[in-house]
């Protein structure tokens, strides 16, 4: 096993990848408005769109009766979440069977060198190099002084300043004016101020900057003794394989992710929604209303004071659209509810057990405290829909070099079971020709 001391910028792009998912395991579906926004709405859905999203971990906390975003505590008991039978309301399609195809993984060594290259960046290894030339990337540290007409102008002069060449950090022609020239020497650059310069006095003004050039910071090679610095590695060699298996696991997680995407996109083009539960509709646009009924009174206006001001929409612009928005984010759920109950899924005391577990240890919360703040009926509503997800991807045929490990290593199994057989045939074979020889 091996770290990195900084926080890889190819994991944080895996990570926005990973959020746009339509499900995950950790309560995206039934504890995060249960899906995604689909679709473009009107102007006023689209205001209420984040409203929605704000309302939905309070419509769970309210299950249990919690106080909720800052609110005092409920004075009373909130109406439990109304249930429905999923298949009153939608008309499934294929589902099992599904194809979908997975591209192979290919690391290249310029992914390689470049988290190489930032890593060393972050762990400040740099070498300074007093003679040679500047070239783009290097970290030049400089004396500069800028002259208008002879005089320095203020804001002009700086010493033992670190520039780094190509970040466009000076006006346009001193980075590049000072490309090829050689570390300890004096030169000037003769440039002009953009015309849209923030400097009145200095905007389209021609120039000279004297710059005196100390050194050069370069990012250090790699050797062994870096690597044991900035990671658990001994070698540069291991260093590079153990970067190559970071990279590809960060690249499984998100092909794995867009398989699962793509496998409930697939299952949601074919379904058809017929209508939504008006109990659940309603519930869900009550639970809306009344966080901002609290936020008003918080803000000491009326409901229809802090609708208007703070969304620019009356109460019944409000309910229209927040209630667009509720069915629009019901269609995930219903359909894998309905593959559920197609499939006699439900979820088991042990496994809602370990599902608590499982979720409060990813909100990095206690059980206690995790089964607190979310009610039960929305944890099943999580667990059932995980379980589906699996079920679809189980019941899928996938293409493609990287299916999945399980798969891998169920065909090095037979591989290596067909090597021995035909091992064992040849050993059989050679030991009856040389009987039959004797014989003879």
């Amino acid at each position: 096993m091996w770290t990195i001391k900084r926080p890889w910028k190819r994991q944080n792009e895996r990570n926005i990848m990973k959020k746009k998912v339509l499900m995950t395991a950790a309560l995206c579906i039934a504890l995060a408005a249960t899906g995604c926004n689909g679709g473009q709405g009107t102007e006023a859905e689209s205001k209420a769109e984040s409203t929605t999203e704000a309302t939905t971990e309070e419509e769970v906390a309210g299950a249990e009766g919690e106080a909720v975003d800052g609110n005092e505590e409920a004075t009373a008991e909130t109406e439990p979440r109304p249930e429905y039978e999923a298949l009153n309301y939608v008309e499934l399609g294929e589902y099992k069977g599904l194809e979908v195809t997975v591209p192979p993984i290919e690391v290249t060594e310029e992914e390689i060198d470049e988290e190489i290259q930032a890593a060393l960046s972050t762990n400040d290894k740099y070498d300074t190099i007093t003679e040679g030339k500047i070239k783009t990337g290097d970290i030049v540290n400089i004396d500069f002084k800028g002259l208008l007409d002879g005089e320095a102008f203020d804001g002009g002069t700086m010493e033992d300043y670190n520039l780094t060449i190509g970040s466009g950090s000076f006006i346009p022609g001193f980075e590049e004016g000072m490309i090829g020239k050689e570390v300890g020497t004096d030169i000037e650059l003769p440039l002009t101020f953009p015309e849209t310069y923030h400097v009145e006095e200095l905007a389209n003004k021609d120039v000279i900057f004297e710059v005196k050039i100390h050194s050069i910071k370069s990012l250090a090679t790699l050797t062994d003794e870096i690597v044991t610095e900035i990671s658990e590695d001994s070698t540069v060699a291991e260093y590079r394989e153990s970067i190559k298996a970071m990279i590809e696991e960060g690249e499984k997680s998100i092909q794995e992710s867009q398989k699962v995407n793509d496998l409930i996109t697939q299952v949601m083009d074919n379904a058809t929604i017929n209508g939504y539960p008006e109990e659940l509709v309603a519930y869900n646009l009550k639970q809306a209303q009344d966080s901002y009924k609290g936020y008003a009174e918080q803000a000491e206006m009326t409901y229809e004071e802090f609708l208007e001001q703070q969304m620019q929409m009356t109460p019944e612009e409000f309910d229209t659209a927040i209630g667009s928005q509720i069915e629009q984010m019901l269609d995930q759920e219903m359909v894998l509810m309905a593959i559920a109950e197609t499939e006699g899924m439900t979820i088991s005391e042990e496994e809602l057990k370990a599902g608590i577990e499982k979720y409060a240890e990813q909100s990095q919360m206690t059980v206690e405290e995790f089964s607190e703040q979310y009610a039960e009926i929305m944890i099943k509503l999580s667990l059932i829909q995980e379980k589906v997800v699996e079920f679809i991807q189980d019941n899928a045929v996938v293409h493609g070099e990287e299916a999945t490990s399980e798969t891998e290593a169920e065909s090095e199994t037979e591989a290596e079971s067909e090597t021995a057989t035909e091992t064992e045939t040849e050993t059989e074979t050679a030991t009856e020709t040389e009987t039959e020889t004797k014989a003879e």
